[in-house]
């Protein structure tokens, strides 16, 4: 009985000993990383046909222009302008982000827009191109772009929002950039893992039946 009881104990202790080292090197392993907005900035263009009332907020998963950008009636000291529309960029932004995996990257346009004519525009990106959309009269709610980017580290996003309306109408925004790459949760425990706690827990039910017995 003696001998059987050092043995047992002996088995349970090096599968305690090993299945805790299997385990921490598990964890280890396990990714623990997500891309991230680290910088935004909106800047509206001095000489846009727009008057606008803008404003930027950035986490670090999503940055946002939020506010209202309207179409002035004609009058007289802008005939140079084409008569009946506002056409042109709206501003410029710079967001800075750390992509340490491939992520997901959006851009939404969502928001009111007054009067009874849809409205037209394009968010330009540098190195990815030109996105257009169009947006109806009342309340409103798009994609303009849905990408996976590569795992290129910290880059800058370059790019600008162009925006067609009618005079004497208004949009009013946000404009919303979002990553979305891997997340620091909780791994799901591998099969090696569960195999370790499921010998665990037999070695530990031998004991208590075998001390049980003497």
């Amino acid at each position: 009985m003696e001998f059987g009881s050092w043995r047992i104990t002996t088995i349970m202790r090096t599968a305690k000993k090993y299945g805790l080292l299997l385990a921490s090197t598990l964890l280890a392993a396990a990714p623990s990383y997500a891309s991230s907005i680290t910088g935004f900035t909106f800047t509206p263009d001095p000489s846009s046909q727009f008057n606008t009332s803008l404003s930027e907020t950035f986490t670090s998963s999503e940055a946002s222009v939020t506010g209202t950008v309207g179409c002035p009636s004609f009058t007289e000291a802008r005939r140079s302008l084409i008569e009946g529309l506002c056409s042109g960029e709206v501003g410029t932004f710079s967001l800075d982000v750390d992509l340490t995996v491939p992520t997901l990257f959006t851009v939404d346009i969502s928001g009111v827009l007054s009067g009874e004519t849809a409205a037209t525009g394009s968010v330009d990106i540098l190195d990815l191109g030109d996105f257009p959309f169009s947006v109806k009269a009342g309340s409103f709610d798009d994609t303009v772009l849905s990408v996976t980017l590569p795992a290129y580290g910290p880059v800058d996003v370059l790019g600008s929002l162009d925006l067609t309306m009618v005079r004497g109408q208004e949009i009013t925004l946000p404009l919303t950039m979002s990553v979305a790459g891997k997340s620091t949760a909780v791994p799901e425990p591998s099969g090696e893992a569960l195999l370790i706690v499921g010998l665990l827990s037999f070695a530990g039910l031998i004991r208590n039946r075998f001390f049980k017995a003497a």
